[in-house]
């Protein structure tokens, strides 16, 4: 034998012992697999009905969220016509206000107005009794009158006011 055919055989039977060690190596892998396949059979079948449970559970929830989501649409369907509702009475009543705050506006014109027509009436109504009250000089006043210019004029607005009420 030739020494490249004793190499090839040396290079043959290192390659088939580490071979047979890989193989060893595996068996011990093999068996400790089947060693635990029990185990692991027992954890798959425990997830599967792990996810059998949580399946019904889902089902479960979308059923409860249905009805919850239905007694929802019941309970604010008139909630919604009650807010209509509220939104065309609020409309309504911001109307009325605003015609209220006119009229207000208008009355106090008007009694503004009346105030002063009847503030003029009293002064010619004065002016008319003036001799009557001992004040025969035109344009004197008498010292009483002089003194208190509010009450010939308050109570001549008084009176026509009273003339008016009468007719």
């Amino acid at each position: 034998m030739t020494i490249l055919s004793l190499l090839l055989d040396g290079l043959i039977i290192l390659l088939l012992a580490a071979a047979i060690g890989f193989a060893l190596f595996l068996n011990a892998r093999l068996t400790r697999l089947r060693d635990f396949s029990g185990e692991l059979e027992k954890a798959v079948l425990g997830l599967d009905g792990s996810i059998a449970k949580a399946e019904s559970g889902l089902a479960a929830i979308q059923q409860a969220a249905e009805g919850v989501g239905q007694e929802l649409d019941r309970r604010v369907e008139p909630a919604r016509a009650l807010a209509g509702e509220l939104g065309f009475i609020a409309e309504r009543a911001e109307q009325a206000a605003e015609r209220l705050e006119r009229a207000i506006a208008q009355s106090r014109t008007a009694i503004a107005g009346e105030e002063a027509r009847d503030l003029d009436e009293a002064r010619r109504f004065a002016q008319a009794l003036r001799p009557l009250n001992g004040d025969d000089q035109i344009g004197r006043r008498p010292a009483a009158a002089a003194a208190n210019d509010e009450a010939p004029r308050s109570r001549g607005a008084a009176l026509v006011r009273a003339l008016r009420g009468m007719r």
